[in-house]
């Protein structure tokens, strides 16, 4: 599942990682998450530059 941000794809939440989350999306639920860039590291495999954090919004 990749990432984006607008229109530019920043990463991807590995296979074995993203089963709730690409459930909850599929079901039209992407406005309860929240995501942010974590930490970068320009030095580290494409694959590994940018790590991010997603949260379920709480509705109350």
């Amino acid at each position: 599942m990749s990432v984006w941000c607008g229109m530019t794809k920043i990463g991807f939440v590995p296979r074995s990682r993203n089963a709730e989350l690409a459930k909850m999306l599929f079901f039209g639920h992407g406005g309860a998450f929240e995501a942010y860039v974590q930490s970068t590291d320009w030095a580290q495999h494409p694959e590994r530059q940018v790590r991010m954090v997603a949260y379920v919004r709480d509705r109350q």
